[in-house]
């Protein structure tokens, strides 16, 4: 899991680094991390304000699915098949209430920047990462 999140975190810090532009002069690079990547990093790269909605809900199928995983693997070890039915069912549904969500981050990506083109916004994330007393702070903030 921890590796998970720090893959997230580099690639948050990717998109960061490639988003100091105009949405005007390209909007390839929103476009692919959304359909390579995912996790909300296009719509991060554009500072769209749903770019969170997106990382979460991305976590989170990708979490219910490994569950599922998990315990259909459980099941199989110990020839129990209730829960084998479980874990495909979970998932399964997982795989598609994630596809769903891919889905729905790409169309919202196309919207997205046609809105901020039309506006001539410029969008730039720029990655804080600041030492605390229990370890470290990370967070994105955008700009125009």
């Amino acid at each position: 899991m921890k590796k998970i999140v720090i893959i997230i975190l580099v690639l948050m810090l990717v998109a960061s680094a490639l988003s100091a532009q105009t949405v005007q002069k390209s909007s390839v690079g929103a476009y692919l991390l959304t359909i390579f990547i995912g996790f909300g990093t296009g719509h991060f790269y554009v500072g769209a304000d749903n770019a969170v909605t997106f990382l979460l809900l991305d976590i989170g199928t990708v979490a219910f699915s490994a569950l599922g995983a998990g315990i259909m693997v459980r099941g199989a070890s110990s020839l129990d098949l209730a829960d084998m039915q479980t874990g495909m069912l979970m998932t399964y549904g997982g795989l598609g209430i994630g596809a769903v969500v891919r889905i729905i981050e790409i169309v919202s990506i196309i919207k997205t920047v046609d809105k901020k083109r039309a506006t001539g916004e410029v969008a730039r994330l720029e990655p804080n990462i600041t030492p605390t007393a229990n370890g470290v702070s990370f967070y994105l903030s955008y700009k125009y």
